[in-house]
């Protein structure tokens, strides 16, 4: 009676390292994506919070020039921070109804790449 299911374990190991093996690399690739995720939040957090000091530098500038209209600060500028491919985008313009300022801060910024 063995004689006849002498290979079967083989093949039950070898399906269940298939098995595993598949499973590690499911595993492997739900982490590399959450990575880049997370990246691309964090990015956009840093953007976001970038952008509300832009406003808060033009705040500053007006208070400073009445004449100020804006600019444009790259990487490095020591208000943009010293990363690659960052810059903000600052532009002031007369609100017409208030007689008040309307800024308006952009921010590009590198996206994370999604594998």
């Amino acid at each position: 009676m063995p004689a006849k299911n002498k290979g079967i374990v083989l093949f039950i190991t070898i399906g269940l390292l298939f098995v595993l093996s598949i499973s590690a690399a499911i595993m492997l690739l739900t982490a590399h994506n959450h990575a880049n995720v997370t990246e691309n939040l964090i990015s956009r957090i840093r953007a976001i919070m970038l952008a509300e000091a832009g406003s808060y530098y033009a705040i500053y500038k007006i208070r400073g020039d009445d004449a100020y209209t804006g600019e444009t600060l790259e990487a490095g500028s020591g208000i943009v921070p010293s990363r690659i491919g960052w810059s903000m985008t600052i532009i002031v313009e007369d609100y017409p109804f208030t007689g008040g300022k309307k800024i308006r801060t952009t921010i590009e910024y590198p996206k994370a790449a999604i594998y």
